[in-house]
């Protein structure tokens, strides 16, 4: 939770960087910078919900039998000062890899109750990635189809980005047609039997 915390905080501060230079940049500039705030937007939105997640897990966990506190997180001058071989007897052994717990006990944790707006979340943190999204559809279950498109692209489309990306949604329209069809087929068979 922390990393993202920081990943959040870092992004915010870009932003108002960013903001505070597009008011002088010469015009020319101005779009890039531009791209680069949106960039940031997406961290910023994208790890506050990761963070919210963690938040909604840590609640849920305090509701559970067993539960304790992890221990508060050393600041940077003492982990610093603090040698590989104090760290590997001490519960600053996770230090090394950035995680609350030590690598023990991480295997002694329950299975986390994630539901299917988390598993959302999580599917979409891909999205904290610095690539540069030029076209996107996005088919919802109930049929809504909405594409974003950058701007650049709109402007001078490249025939075979485009031709991939139909690509890609005529194959994801046929696995869920066929997904759905299976579905409905099982279905029948399976409220025959009670017949």
């Amino acid at each position: 939770m922390r990393s993202y915390g920081e990943l959040r905080d870092r992004a915010k501060e870009g932003i108002e960087k960013l903001e505070k230079e597009l008011k002088n940049a010469p015009r020319d500039k101005q779009q890039e910078i531009q791209k680069e705030i949106s960039m940031l937007g997406r961290i910023n939105y994208q790890s506050s919900q990761i963070v919210g997640i963690f938040k909604i897990l840590e609640k849920n966990a305090k509701n559970k039998k067993g539960y304790a506190e992890a221990p508060p997180r050393k600041d940077k001058e003492t982990l610093l000062k603090t040698t590989k071989l104090e760290l590997a007897g001490s519960d600053l052994s996770s230090a090394i890899w950035n995680n609350d717990i030590s690598r023990l006990e991480i295997n002694k944790i329950d299975d986390l109750d994630l539901t299917p707006d988390i598993f959302l979340h999580l599917r979409k943190a891909w999205e904290i990635g610095t690539e540069n999204i030029i076209l996107q559809t996005v088919i919802q279950i109930d049929g809504d189809v909405t594409t974003r498109m950058a701007e650049s692209f709109s402007v001078n489309p490249n025939k075979t980005v485009l031709e991939i990306h139909n690509n890609s949604i005529e194959t994801s329209t046929q696995f869920w047609s066929n997904l759905v069809k299976t579905l409905g087929e099982i279905s029948g068979k399976i409220s025959g039997l009670f017949r």
